[in-house]
């Protein structure tokens, strides 16, 4: 572990010297706020900095944490501070970047409708997700909120929320809403919830991780435990909700969200539970962004940030990480239809299961077999699925080996897309959202094609792969997802006649 230096400097051009000096010995470096404040505010001499990598060559591939813990003595720089820690990192700094901001929260990605191109894009300040920089800026697909609609949630409850369980517990809050839960049945005992990320919120990691790398615990919340936990989730919408049942959270990667979906639906199968709040939620952080960089999985190259995300596409590059929650209201039917629910769907089958083959690598063969389980479980054939909704984040070997397995299964007779392109890889909350989505193309009977696909993969060839908006009457469907670690879940359902 290189040393850990708390830079406290003159923010004059001796202090950038002095800092060119720490980082070129190798010491990994948190500047605290002051420092990053005064330096910005004597215009941060890029300069001083230079000369001392010019004398003496860059310097190794050792990480540098700024950190920015309050906003407000930035208000007046906001667009001047970040830019130019941003042009210093890039000119002086070859080795990995985490620039630590206090977050805004985002509009849950709960969709509405799904039929609408999400654009995959830059965040709208470079520096507004947290993403490790090394030499360019990766593409991400964030959501965006006033910060008025987080002020929905008290901060009582708000306080042990990251982005994660805030986007979660929004989200649940308006699917409690529309499906007209009231408090008596929230409070039951017999309403639970299973809500899953990959990992709590990943941000907050980075920021208990920067404050004690740089001897600052002190300074940590009380809270920063509660957004960290992997079922931060699950527990923030109980609370916020006062449910009092089954609390759940299946942590598998970019599976979470439906195996909380397909468990939910298994508490309610058992008697166990009358209602279930179902569902996933993820952020967009340096640790996720890094680590699929480091997978070669992670879109890159000269490309137009809205075209990056290409699922079974020829050209396709890897994946573009995007955030967001979906929330949905399982229900026994009998109950349901005696308090006069608006009822959507049924979910007549679910499935997981795992290769056992590769921690990284997806496998045709396990994906074949947890759609036969899944089928067997609604009693129904591969014929009698209307639509698939693919997984397919746009990385050149998971299509190809989902491809594979949705090939032997259903031929080439079932329209099968991807809503990555739309919205990128919203990672644990994916299968959640994406349900949502099809639930919707049900409702209007119109399949949404995968966006960007131009030039089907001769890998991908031979499913039915819509490039336009496709009139259908979706009855049956099958929603898939595929995690790192060998996990595949998939859910069937239908529209209720």
């Amino acid at each position: 572990m290189s040393a850990v230096n708390t830079l406290r400097l003159q923010p004059d051009a001796q202090g950038a010297a002095r800092a060119g000096e720490i980082l070129h010995a190798g010491g990994f470096v948190a500047i605290p706020t002051e420092t990053v404040y005064g330096l910005a505010a004597s215009a941060l001499d890029e300069n001083a900095v230079a000369r001392v990598f010019a004398a003496k060559g860059r310097p190794s591939d050792n990480p540098l944490i700024v950190h920015i813990s309050d906003l407000s003595q930035l208000s007046q720089l906001w667009e001047s501070v970040p830019e130019r820690a941003l042009t210093l990192a890039r000119a002086f700094w070859p080795g990995p970047l985490t620039m630590v901001l206090p977050k805004t929260p985002a509009v849950p990605a709960c969709v509405s409708a799904g039929l609408s191109t999400v654009g995959v894009r830059m965040p709208a300040h470079p520096l507004a997700l947290d993403v490790i920089r090394r030499a360019g800026v990766p593409l991400a697909a964030p959501v965006e909120l006033d910060p008025e609609i987080a002020k929905r949630i008290n901060r009582k409850f708000r306080r042990s929320m990251g982005p994660a369980a805030l986007f979660a517990s929004l989200a649940a809050l308006q699917a409690a809403e529309e499906s007209g839960l009231d408090a008596e049945l929230l409070g039951s005992g017999r309403t639970g919830c299973a809500v899953s990320s990959t990992m709590g919120s990943s941000s907050s990691i980075v920021e208990a991780t920067a404050l004690l790398l740089s001897g600052r615990r002190e300074e940590m919340p009380a809270t920063q435990f509660f957004k960290c936990a992997s079922h931060s989730s699950a527990f923030n919408v109980a609370n916020l909700l006062g449910i009092n049942g089954v609390q759940l959270s299946p942590c598998s990667a970019c599976a979470s969200g439906l195996q909380s979906v397909g468990a939910a639906m298994e508490q309610i199968q058992l008697g166990k539970q009358d209602v279930m709040l179902a569902g996933g939620s993820d952020e967009a952080t340096p640790a996720v962004a890094g680590s699929f960089e480091q997978l070669f999985a992670l879109a890159g190259g000269d490309v137009e940030p809205e075209r990056a995300s290409r699922p079974f596409d020829a050209d396709r590059r890897g994946l573009v990480c995007g955030e967001g929650a979906g929330i949905l209201v399982l229900e026994e039917y009998g109950h349901a239809v005696r308090r006069g629910a608006p009822l959507l769907l049924e979910l007549t089958g679910y499935a997981t299961n795992c290769s056992g083959v590769h921690v990284s690598q997806s496998d045709a063969a396990s994906i074949e077999r947890c759609l036969k389980l899944a089928l067997a479980d609604a009693g129904l054939e591969p014929a009698g699925i209307d639509y698939v909704s693919a997984h397919a984040t746009a990385t050149v070997a998971g299509d190809r080996e989902e491809a594979a397995a949705l090939r032997n299964v259903f031929g080439g007779g079932v329209p099968v897309s991807s809503l990555k392109g739309h919205l990128g890889h919203t990672l644990g909350a994916s299968g959640a959202i994406e349900l949502a989505a099809v639930c919707e193309m049900a409702r209007r009977g119109v399949v949404v094609p995968t966006l960007n696909l131009e030039r089907v993969g001769a890998e991908c060839a031979g499913l039915d792969l819509p490039v336009a908006p496709r009139e259908k009457r979706i009855g049956a469907f099958a929603k898939c997802c595929i995690a790192f670690g060998g996990v595949n879940a998939v859910l069937i359902g239908k529209k209720l006649s």
